[in-house]
Parts: structure tokens; sequence; C-alpha cells
């Protein structure tokens, strides 16, 4: 049975609600956030230590049955920290919200996590973007977004159909953008065969 949830980061903005899906955990000022925008949470995790005193008061008040408190120095981000906890919650998908925008490389650790955790099916979404990993198999790929982009986060082979820039068995490396910025062929959809590896799957509707 899939049971979804959706981890505000500390940078989710209004405009990201309407991606929410399933249970929601507020994560360190995500938290805040959905109090602040009325979005019920099933937990609120992190050190907190970015709000307030006074903010982190406002929280604990709704969400005392629901805190995990981290530390502050700790070994793992505070999005790890919410991955973990999800999964032991049972929570077979997730997505991340707030976590694109601001420090790069914040969004550099988030990448870095989605290969952590290959084999649970999570998502970084904004009203811009959708990115997840690939792993061995075959994809159709709707139009959603204006652009896709594949990145080998293991060395990988891939085949690309209704494409512009179709591939056919490639090595994708993980030195080489060889897969950046493709786009459909009009009114199909794309198909990906990842014959092995594991891909970064890019979906933007950015223009530049």
């Amino acid at each position: 049975m899939n049971k979804t949830v959706t981890l505000l980061l500390s940078l989710t903005k209004k405009e990201d609600i309407p991606f929410l899906q399933g249970d929601c955990i507020g994560v360190d000022r995500g938290a805040f956030f959905a109090l602040t925008h009325n979005i019920p949470l099933a937990f609120a995790v992190g050190d907190f230590d970015s709000i307030t005193q006074e903010e982190k008061s406002a929280l604990f008040d709704v969400y005392k049955s629901r805190w995990v408190e981290l530390p502050k120095a700790k070994d793992q981000s505070d999005a790890e920290a919410a991955i973990r906890f999800a999964i032991e919650q049972g929570y077979t998908s997730i997505i991340l919200l707030g976590g694109i925008h601001g420090r790069q490389d914040h969004f550099f650790s988030l990448l870095q996590l989605l290969h952590v955790f290959a084999d649970y099916p999570i998502q970084i979404m904004d009203s811009q973007h959708l990115i997840r990993v690939l792993q061995p198999g075959l994809y159709e790929l709707e139009k959603t977004h204006n652009y896709f982009s594949l990145f080998a986060i293991e060395e990988a082979m891939i085949s690309i159909e209704n494409a512009v820039y179709p591939l056919q068995a490639k090595r994708l490396e993980t030195h080489h953008p060889l897969g950046l910025s493709n786009t459909w062929l009009k009114n199909q959809s794309a198909k990906i065969l990842v014959q092995s590896g594991l891909v970064l799957l890019f979906l933007t509707k950015d223009e530049i």
C-alpha cells in the first residue's frame, strides 16, 4: 500500500502548496511555514535553529505531541534526518518541497540524498521543477514541463525515443553532461530506457 508524505523544507513557499500530497511533515522552518498557512502536520522535525524562540514556542504549543527535536550538532542535515524518520514511520513515497532555491550547497546535498535513498521513490519539487532518480527500467515521460535532462549518478546505459535528441544504447558518465536539456517531439510521450546504472531526471518549466 502506497503511503505518501510531503516534507516541507525551510524554503517552502506559498506557490508550493498545490503540490502537497498525503501527510505533511514540517522540517525546521518549514514547520513554521505550515503553521502560518494552516497546513496540518503529522510531525514537526528539526533542530529549529532557523526560527526565533518565539516562533518555536508557538509551534511547540500546537505540535508538542508530534514534536521531534534534533540536536544542533549532528552528522546529518535536518532533511536527511526527516527522510529517515519518514521511512521509519512507514511512508513509501516522499516529496520534498522548499529545497531547490536558496543556498546551492543545501540543494546539492538534496541531490546527494536522492542517491543515498535511491531505492525509495523520493521527488524534489517546486512550481517549476521535478527531480527524481530513475532505476533500470522503461519509463514513458509525458510532457508536463518544457525540458528534461538526464544525468548519471552511477555510470549508466540509456536509450531515448520520441525526443528532439534521441539516444540509442548510449553510455552516460558521471563526469559528463551529455543528457542536458532535451525536449519532447510534438504530441508524443518520450520513452526512456535505463538499461543499467542510476540516472537523475530533471524536469523543468524554466526557459533560461
